[in-house]
């Protein structure tokens, strides 16, 4: 064979093998379902296995629905969040702080799942009797050390997040993940207004909600509330109106969870950008939710004077 034959294999040869270096990749990243290896499947822009149900899936992962519409077995990477945009769309931040489909009813999440109390898709073996999705085990501790929202009360607290009757103290009641002392005048003898205490809707004066274990106003923006109340999410996904006594802060600890003491001991939101904030507020240089009013040309929450 000539030189001149043996240089023209040798170019094809690394011509070959260019090619095949680019059609491959260490990373699980795709396009389309041809990059993914065998039955793989691309959804959400990663490889995953495809599935009907949980029981599809690799052990410890979940199937979900993804953006369109197909099932796919949760990548440990997609799980774990603090905020939704943590989460590849559609998927939501949950009060477990892990990644879950949105629902109304059962018929909206995967098969064998079931559509939560907080309208977010979970495994049976997730929820409690009630149905309710417990919080992250090992939340967060207060500075009074109450435990997380998996942990239980301290010895003689009365505010302290939870997530069944259990884990509260003696004549507490475990009121959408918090533990509250329920008062003749709230619920069970009438309907209760404004801050009350409440376990569920029903206990609140129509159109009220019971939301972080108090009887609020619903809203979409600030401007649904009462003046001076700002619109928040609270740990259940809801939109409700801040009531007065869940604004000031010294310490994080003196906020309903989800929400954090900021720069201007005001109880906030946290955020990555502003979708995570309620419509119409902005995600802070802190990564906090804030009214446009509230901060400066630069985006920093303005602190009042005296403030820290």
């Amino acid at each position: 064979m000539s030189s001149l034959s043996l240089r023209v294999l040798g170019l094809l040869g690394i011509f070959a093998w260019v090619v095949a270096g680019c059609g491959s990749s260490s990373s699980n990243s795709c396009q389309f379902n041809s990059d993914c290896k065998g039955s793989q499947v691309c959804t959400m822009g990663t490889c995953g296995d495809g599935c009907h149900t949980s029981e599809d899936c690799p052990a410890g992962q979940s199937c979900v629905t993804a953006a369109d519409q197909t099932k796919i077995c949760q990548l440990p990477s997609e799980t774990n969040c603090a905020f939704n945009t943590d989460c590849p769309a559609p998927l939501i931040c949950a009060v477990d702080q892990r990644c879950r489909n949105q629902c109304q009813v059962n018929v909206d999440c995967p098969s064998g799942q079931i559509c939560t109390t907080t309208q977010t898709c979970a495994e049976p073996s997730e929820v409690d009797p009630n149905n309710n999705l417990p919080g992250p085990v090992g939340g967060a501790s207060g500075s009074d050390g109450a435990a997380g929202a998996a942990g239980g009360c301290s010895v003689g607290a009365e505010t302290c997040p939870c997530f069944a009757n259990y884990t509260c103290n003696a004549g507490l009641t475990c009121a959408s993940h918090l533990c509250v002392r329920l008062g003749a005048g709230d619920a069970g003898g009438g309907k209760v207004e404004i801050g009350g205490a409440c376990i569920i809707n029903s206990d609140c004066n129509s159109p009220l909600v019971c939301s972080m274990g108090r009887c609020h106003d619903v809203c979409h923006t600030s401007a649904d509330c009462p003046a001076g109340q700002s619109c928040i999410i609270a740990s259940n996904q809801s939109m409700v109106c801040q009531l007065p006594m869940e604004t000031h802060c010294a310490y994080t600890s003196d906020c309903q969870t989800p929400l954090i003491c900021a720069a201007d001991q005001r109880c906030h939101n946290q955020c990555q950008t502003n979708v995570d904030c309620p419509s119409g507020q902005t995600c802070t240089t802190t990564k906090t939710c804030a009214e446009p009013s509230e901060v400066d040309s630069n985006n920093n929450l303005i602190v009042p004077d005296g403030g820290v």
